[in-house]
């Protein structure tokens, strides 16, 4: 992969680069206009290599900026990347 790849859900944003993967919590995406523009950064750890990645980095970087947060958007995430990174 030359070039980074952005997943993004309504909350979660992960960045896929050649060797490691980064997730971004943000507050939800909002329409203005005709255009979605995402919210803003919450939280942001370090990036993880491909082995390291998986629910557990994702959810310890939700619960730094959510109290509540159900996993149906942790795992959309989740199976996103995995299908990129295979």
């Amino acid at each position: 992969m030359k070039y980074n790849k952005y997943i993004s859900t309504n909350h979660l944003e992960a960045i896929v680069a050649d060797s490691y993967v980064k997730v971004i919590v943000r507050q939800p995406k909002r329409k203005f206009g005709g255009a979605e523009l995402l919210g803003n950064l919450l939280y942001s750890p370090y990036g993880v290599t491909y082995h390291d990645f998986g629910y557990d980095y994702v959810r310890r970087a939700v619960d730094r900026a959510y109290n509540d947060f159900g996993d149906e958007e942790i795992k959309e995430l989740i199976n996103k990347v995995k299908t990129i990174i295979k």
